[in-house]
């Protein structure tokens, strides 16, 4: 009887354990709730009367810590007594175990004479002078970190283990599951945390959804921060599942890719000054009109030059009048070469190499009515080879956002996005972006079978006969990946990527409701979102296809789907509006020159340049701000990777404070460069420079002398193809 007695009471002991831990927990959901509106409206608005998916409850045993049951199959959420000792020893492992990825800066070859390469690369050698690094850096030696992120937020338990532990600057959590979160709401303290982050200046962002659409929130994250990822970020995973689990291997397998690009000044200098030269000089840019019914439908050959093309060309000889054709880049070269007139010639690149390729035409008429597709920032030397352009505004670029809010006759030209690294990602998001449904890709191999020789078609004399190299830069095929059509293909990251946005444009414009048939008869690497197929396989369902009248859709481009703007150089240059720029340059000297007695102070005044860099402003701001933030932060990167590179804080502290110098003497002459717009077009830039060297002297930094001019063609040769005809086998 008084084991009964005793059973029972330790019944009722629980179930009053269990009302006073609800009600402690509901006061903890609203206190929480107030703490988001105050700190992050957008969470609380999210979860204030969240419905959860599926249904659980919350359970303590007696040590008195909640855990999660799921009610659908009574499974816990920690298999364990006590999940605050669990989360604890989780946290002191995780820690304990972290080592360091020596990541290691290199200088930067500059091939046109750019500030930014300068001060990157007098950062890098001060750097490695002052500053030899340690091996078998873990995190203890430091107790700090750059930038965590945290997958899985579970109960939240381990959130405030870690923060005991170690400091961090950037906390990113990202918990795929939004019932998990709501119910962290209920048993962790995230009023205390808030209010500790705001006191400590720890920038907080947390990232919700699917694989998908955490993908560009990731690439938004890490551009945003960057410079967090010199050393290394500090991954916890907080528990496994298939969501989790599928992000951690988006991780692995493609952020590494996404946030490479770090778009630096002088590029867009080049490139704004360029986009002025095509308004100036009446280019045609693209409008945002539908394209006509009567051609969204056509079927459009996007070629690029890769060896697998050769296999191709019979196809595309004898269909060429039945589809609308795009040369990538140095396919015009193979396609002149086999008899086939493009109607499109897509470039990507602003740089005036690309002018030399097509001096390759020996017949100048072949371009009278090939249309140039390209982003605003093409080299005049480029534009000046087509009579006819179709140009769209570069929306990752400062220039076309900013043009768009000032100028209300730039709101009618088209955007395009995804258009890089390689001139066949101009070519799909061209065709994409102009309206075009049916796109079939040929020669846009991205690297090449292992068992073949040449990385382009035998029929480029480019890469042949003229010599052009083709054998390293973004051309470097260092990696093993799935092919097309089964078997293995060599290939590299500049490719990797190419692949990958290409897949990515297809993929977004199906989310945004509109399907892209995309058939891919490259033999190359495995394109997402695309069909494999056979060229052969083909013929029999253009032998159907009528023969398109290229006349009449040439007119329809040239004179309704594209159009000039009517702007004056005058009024351009206005609105550059260069002492705006120079106050953003000089806001930002001042955080730099912002005292630190640690390194975790140094990385939160750093982020706070970042904060002010990406803060939401005024449009002007905005736009002055995105010019230098690539090159800025690409030298701070060094900075917080030498502040790790050593667990001697005093001499890290030292040079970082030397090498923010170098950051400031950066925007000090940023600003006299600035001043040269809307005329700094690359290559011509050099007219600015009479000494012959890149800028002026610093006291961290001497001027390097400017590069010799890259000439690609490197052989003569003598090209029996002197007048352009049309074959059809």
């Amino acid at each position: 009887m008084q084991t009964d007695s005793l059973e029972r009471q330790r019944a009722e002991d629980l179930i009053a354990i269990q009302h006073q831990m609800k009600s402690v927990l509901n006061e903890n959901f609203k206190k929480n709730i107030v703490a988001f509106e105050k700190y992050k409206p957008e969470i609380a608005c999210k979860f204030k009367n969240y419905q959860p998916k599926r249904a659980f409850d919350f359970f303590c045993t007696e040590n008195g810590t909640p855990n999660l049951i799921y009610l659908d199959n009574n499974e816990f959420l920690y298999k364990t007594e006590d999940p605050r000792k669990f989360c604890e020893e989780q946290a002191i492992g995780i820690i304990r175990n972290f080592d360091f990825y020596k990541a290691d800066f290199e200088n930067q070859n500059d091939p046109y004479g750019q500030i930014t390469f300068k001060y990157y690369n007098a950062a890098i050698n001060y750097a490695k002078k002052q500053c030899i690094e340690a091996n078998n850096l873990n995190l203890e030696d430091f107790a700090s970190i750059p930038c965590c992120i945290m997958l899985g937020v579970g109960l939240g338990y381990q959130i405030a283990e870690v923060f005991k532990r170690i400091e961090i600057a950037n906390f990113l959590l990202i918990e795929p599951d939004s019932d998990m979160f709501f119910a962290s709401l209920f048993t962790f303290e995230w009023s205390d945390i808030l209010d500790y982050f705001s006191s400590e200046n720890v920038s907080l962002d947390i990232l919700f959804d699917d694989k998908n659409t955490i993908l560009v929130k990731l690439d938004e994250y890490k551009r945003k921060y960057v410079f967090s990822f010199a050393t290394d970020y500090f991954p916890y995973v907080h528990y496994n599942n298939k969501k989790i689990d599928a992000i951690i291997d988006l991780i692995n397998g493609k952020f590494d890719i996404l946030a490479t690009e770090n778009g630096f000044f002088d590029d867009y200098l080049f490139g704004m000054s360029h986009a002025c030269y095509s308004i100036t000089h009446k280019k045609h840019f693209v409008l945002k009109t539908k394209l006509c019914s009567e051609y969204q439908n056509l079927p459009v050959f996007v070629i690029g030059s890769g060896p697998s093309l050769d296999n191709d060309l019979p196809f595309i000889r004898k269909n060429q009048d039945k589809a609308i054709i795009i040369a990538c880049g140095t396919a015009l070269d193979v396609l002149y070469h086999s008899g086939i007139k493009p109607d499109f010639y897509a470039c990507t690149e602003r740089i005036p190499e690309v002018s030399q390729g097509l001096s390759t035409i020996s017949d100048k008429s072949f371009f009278d009515d090939i249309i140039l597709l390209s982003g605003d920032v093409a080299h005049p030397k480029t534009t000046a080879y087509f009579k006819h352009t179709a140009l769209f505004g570069k929306a990752d670029e400062p220039l076309y956002t900013y043009l768009s809010k000032c100028l209300s006759q730039f709101k009618k030209i088209m955007y395009i996005q995804l258009m890089t690294p390689l001139v066949g990602n101009m070519g799909v998001t061209g065709a994409i972006y102009f309206g075009f449904k049916n796109l079939y890709l040929f020669g846009l191999d991205n690297g090449k079978k292992v068992d073949y020789d040449k990385i382009h078609s035998k029929y480029s004399t480019l890469y042949n006969e003229r010599g052009a190299n083709d054998t390293n830069g973004i051309y470097q095929t260092n990696e093993i990946t799935e092919g097309n059509f089964g078997g293995l293909c060599k290939t590299g990251k500049y490719f990797r990527k190419s692949a990958l946005n290409m897949g990515t444009i297809i993929a977004l414009e199906e989310q945004n409701g509109r399907h892209i048939n995309c058939t891919n008869c490259s033999d190359g690497i495995k394109i997402e979102y695309t069909i494999p197929k056979h060229s052969e396989e083909l013929n029999e369902d253009f032998a159907k296809f009528p023969i398109i009248d290229k006349n009449k859709f040439f007119k329809y481009v040239t004179l309704e789907k594209t159009a000039t703007i009517d702007i004056s150089p005058n009024l351009l240059t206005t609105l550059f509006l260069k002492d705006d720029f120079d106050k953003v340059c000089m806001n930002i000297i001042k955080l730099i020159q912002t005292p630190f007695s640690s390194r975790i102070e140094c990385v939160k005044n750093i982020s706070k340049i970042a904060e002010y860099i990406n803060m939401q402003n005024q449009y002007v701001d905005e736009f002055h701000k995105a010019l230098i933030s690539g090159s800025i932060k690409s030298i701070i990167a060094i900075i917080i990777k030498t502040l790790y590179s050593h667990p001697n804080e005093n001499m890290v502290l030292n040079t970082a404070k030397e090498l923010l110098e170098i950051a400031k003497e950066f925007l000090e002459e940023a600003m006299d460069l600035y001043g040269l717009l809307p005329n700094y077009i690359l290559e011509e830039h050099r007219k600015y420079y009479k000494n012959g060297k890149v800028g002026k002297d610093t006291s961290h930094c001497r001027a390097p002398v400017f590069p010799k001019k890259n000439n690609i063609i490197r052989n003569n040769y003598d090209d029996p193809i002197r007048i352009f005809k049309k074959l059809y086998k």
